[in-house]
């Protein structure tokens, strides 16, 4: 498979893809949810979200969307570098 990356109205050379599961695919869910609960876990423990009602909110997940709530931009940067290292 080919593709390229576009923002607004440039897009890049195509490239190929050599790994992954294609989007829409039947195992795309099932595989995208394993890898997603390794990340909610480890970022509700660091407790760096924003706090409604005494409870910590730091990750929203809907269909194949990430949501990163914080109150600061450190603490946002935190969530990033948590996650990051969850994917690596």
């Amino acid at each position: 498979m080919v593709t390229c990356v576009r923002w607004e109205s440039v897009a890049s050379c195509m490239f190929q893809l050599t790994r992954g599961i294609r989007q829409g695919g039947v195992l795309s869910a099932y595989l995208f949810a394993l890898h997603v609960n390794d990340i909610v876990s480890v970022v509700e423990r660091t407790h760096l979200g924003c706090y409604c009602r005494s409870v910590c909110i730091s990750i929203v997940i809907y269909a194949d969307d990430i949501l990163l709530l914080s109150p600061s931009v450190s603490a946002v940067q935190n969530l990033l570098h948590v996650t990051e290292d969850v994917l690596k």
